[in-house]
């Protein structure tokens, strides 16, 4: 997991949301971006209709995901 990123749930609604840093620095670390379980455990809980559903199934499954264990959570 060098180089790669866990990312928050507050930089990916803000990369919905299309402010600007956040959507800078997902594009350009596109790659290198996994997201926790956790994260999209939170991203699914404020998803509101059909749509936003859809969209949200297409971008999660672009990236790697894996789950928080004590493990994970140790890594630097």
């Amino acid at each position: 997991m060098t180089g790669s990123f866990f990312l928050d749930t507050d930089i990916l609604v803000d990369f919905f949301r299309r402010y600007g840093k956040a959507v800078i620095f997902v594009n350009v670390n596109f790659s290198r971006i996994i997201l926790s379980s956790i994260v999209i455990a939170e991203l699914y809980a404020g998803v509101k209709g059909e749509s936003e559903l859809t969209v949200l199934e297409n971008f999660v499954s672009l990236f790697r995901i894996l789950p928080v264990t004590s493990e994970i959570a140790k890594t630097r």
